[in-house]
């Protein structure tokens, strides 16, 4: 498999089927409240999830769209496969994927919505989190506790929606997305709708572009994500340690964390400013967008250059608002950082696919399954 990095995550060039995991399927997990020496897993979109991109940013507020839009979601799904417990989380320095054999594993999958605030608290400061699954043993290691004066890998796949995944915290009103899901083979979804808030812009000339977008990204990007580091151990004055670390008197949780804003980094680097002018953009060239009715999809990005944006022989301007810097000037164009992508929708598909992480903050290893 091709394999390239965005920051420190190993990311995949292609998403292809073809890889699959050794590890002999085990079923069951048990819900419910884990005790001393278990494994709470939990699942979080944390406060952007929940409460997705203001314009202009709040004081607080580290991430915008440095474009001027305001972008709220109505439902971001995702689906969610195996949850792995293995051993030697450290047992290959260079190489973050390399763990020691599974001792526990909970097959799932769960569906949940994570635009909808869980009952548990989040590992942010006013995050929130639904509860997945309790690992309690070693359940492929003839269900010995776990050795609680040692570190465990922990990781997690993305997979494709079933029609028999357990539904976290769904309603009857969810069905219509699932089945969608479920039909289209994605592993997450998107749904919600960009309004244009900016004031002081760069260039001050208007573009042209809708004040409002509807939009509906379905992604196919089934990725496992691997012996992830854990900010919950401490930084260091570096990136935190790999794995979890059991806590004494009470239960250990592992929170799986996924970013809303990847799709939208105008680059294929960590932490890259945020931008929808693209999304307009294409919107308006494809008639869609103006309505809940007709949203533009990921779909409609196939086939339109990213570098810089255009359709037809029509290019985007680069555009930012205040507070952000004023652009360089010229086209927009998306940075691909040297690594090859087909069009605009497989960019966005690179950037979401590293989405995943853990307590967090913490990095994984990224593997397109």
């Amino acid at each position: 498999m091709n394999l390239c990095r965005i920051g420190k995550v190993i990311v995949p060039v292609l998403f292809a089927a073809g890889c699959s995991s050794s590890t002999p399927v085990v079923t069951g997990g048990d819900g419910g409240t884990a005790e001393s020496g278990q494994i709470q897993v939990t699942v979080s979109g944390e406060g952007l999830g929940l409460e997705g991109f203001d314009f202009p940013p709040a004081p607080n507020q580290e991430s915008y769209f440095s474009d001027g839009w305001e972008v709220k979601f109505e439902h971001f799904y995702v689906s969610i496969g195996a949850v792995t417990v293995s051993q030697e989380p450290d047992k290959n320095a260079a190489d973050q994927s390399v763990t020691g054999p599974a001792v526990a594993r909970v097959d799932g999958p769960f569906l949940v919505d994570l635009h909808k605030t869980g009952p548990l608290p989040g590992k942010g400061e006013g995050d929130k989190a639904w509860p997945l699954t309790v690992i309690k043993s070693q359940n492929l290691a003839g269900d010995k506790a776990f050795d609680t004066a040692q570190k465990y890998a922990f990781g997690f796949d993305s997979v494709p929606a079933s029609a028999t995944a357990t539904k976290v915290g769904l309603e009857a009103s969810d069905d219509a997305n699932v089945s969608e899901m479920v039909t289209k083979g994605y592993n997450v979804l998107y749904v919600g709708k960009a309004t244009f808030r900016g004031a002081t812009c760069t260039p001050a000339a208007d573009p042209g572009l809708p004040a409002e977008v509807y939009f509906r990204f379905g992604f196919k990007t089934p990725t496992s994500y691997i012996n992830c580091l854990n900010p919950d151990l401490g930084q260091g004055g570096g990136e935190p340690p790999r794995g979890i670390a059991f806590q004494q008197s009470q239960a250990t949780i592992a929170q799986i964390t996924f970013h809303a804003d990847h799709p939208f980094w105008n680059a294929i680097e960590e932490d890259a400013p945020l931008r929808f002018d693209q999304v307009a953009y294409v919107a308006k060239a494809k008639s869609k967008g103006t309505a809940a009715a007709t949203p533009v999809t990921l779909e409609d990005f196939v086939g339109v250059p990213f570098n810089p944006v255009k359709v037809g022989a029509s290019a985007l301007a680069d555009r930012t608002c205040a507070p952000a810097a004023a652009p360089t000037g010229g086209e927009m164009s998306l940075d691909p950082k040297g690594r090859t992508v087909a069009d605009l929708a497989a960019f966005m598909s690179t950037l979401q696919a590293a989405q995943g992480h853990m307590n967090a903050d913490g990095l994984c290893a990224v593997k397109a399954k």
